[in-house]
């Protein structure tokens, strides 16, 4: 561990401020830059699968409230929604952004949120493509920003089952391995509720 305050495990998870702010230095002159910068901001700040960003519609975009609604299917072809949001700073500038250079590309906005560029098709963004590009732009694995932002929800203090909203998780069980606790932070709290007495 970095230092007693920190129980993400150290090397693997890393710090989501951090990812945030390099997702927010990248650059956005070109329609690809654009759309690479807007697809890692809506990953963090989502904490969605790579398939379930590559599903991402624009219609899936509340604007008014900067949410999206996720799709995820699930045993049986029954698809599961959830909202998401768009809040992290930077994703819903970055969204305007690309959306204007992809809609001055093709002419009208596709339907989906993240199609290729180079093809005068709207097909949809592979999910491959999708791992290249978070790994070329934070230098991670793309389901790493999923774990990093769930630390980042937890360690804000969110209860687990706000949490479950958000990132989906099939059930509370799936999110115990985010509930590490220092032993600086467990004797603190032991030192405070003694002091009470």
């Amino acid at each position: 561990m970095n230092n007693q305050s920190d129980w993400r495990p150290a090397g693997i998870i890393p710090d989501f401020d951090q990812l945030a702010a390099k997702a927010n230095k990248l650059p956005h002159r070109t329609l690809h830059q654009a759309r690479d910068k807007a697809l890692t901001l809506v990953m963090l700040s989502t904490a969605v699968r790579v398939g379930e960003a590559a599903a991402l519609n624009w219609d899936d975009w509340d604007r008014a409230t900067d949410t999206a609604t996720v799709v995820t299917l699930k045993q049986k072809g029954r698809p599961r929604r959830r909202i998401v949001p768009l809040t992290l700073p930077g994703t819903v500038d970055a969204l305007l952004s690309y959306e204007a250079k992809l809609t001055t590309k093709k002419g009208t906005l596709p339907t989906a949120m993240f199609p290729t560029i180079r093809s005068k098709s709207a097909r949809r963004l592979r999910t491959r493509a999708m791992y290249d590009i978070i790994q070329q732009t934070l230098g991670i694995h793309p389901h790493v920003t999923r774990h990093s932002r769930t630390y980042h929800l937890v360690e804000s203090g969110m209860r687990l089952d706000e949490v479950q909203q958000i990132t989906g998780h099939a059930n509370l069980g799936n999110l115990s391995g985010y509930l590490h606790a220092s032993t600086a932070s467990v004797l603190a709290k032991v030192v405070k509720a003694d002091r009470r007495r």
